[in-house]
C-alpha cells in the first residue's frame, strides 16, 4: 500500500495547513488488503472475588469481497484494481481514484 506523506513547515510549529494534511491510502492491483487470522475458543475466567466469568460465544467471521477486489483461499482479500480501499457493511472493496 502506498501512503502520501504530509510535509510540515519545520520553522512554524504553531500552525498546520489541514487542507494539505489529509492522507489518502491507496492500494495497487494484486496488493493483499485484508487477511483473516483464525481465532480460537476462549475459556472461562475469574473476577477479583473468585467468581467465575463465563466466556463469550465464539463466532467465526466471514471475509466478503466487494467491487474491485477478490477473495483468495477464503482468508485473503486481494485488490483487482488500483484505488482506495474501503469497508462498508463488512464488505471490503476498492474504489477507483480520480485525479
Amino acid at each position: 500500500m502506498e501512503n502520501k506523506r504530509v510535509k510540515y513547515d519545520d520553522n512554524n510549529y504553531d500552525s498546520i495547513d489541514y487542507r494539505d494534511a489529509k492522507v489518502i491510502v491507496c492500494v495497487k492491483k494484486d496488493d493483499i488488503i485484508a487477511e483473516k487470522i483464525p481465532g480460537s475458543e476462549g475459556k472461562d475466567g475469574k473476577d477479583i472475588y473468585g467468581r467465575v466469568i463465563r466466556k463469550k460465544s465464539y463466532r467465526k467471521k466471514v471475509l466478503r469481497a466487494g467491487n474491485g477486489c477478490k477473495l483468495v483461499d477464503d482468508n485473503k482479500v486481494v485488490a483487482e484494481i488500483d484505488g482506495r480501499p474501503s469497508v462498508k457493511n463488512n464488505i471490503i472493496s476498492v474504489n477507483e481514484m480520480y485525479e
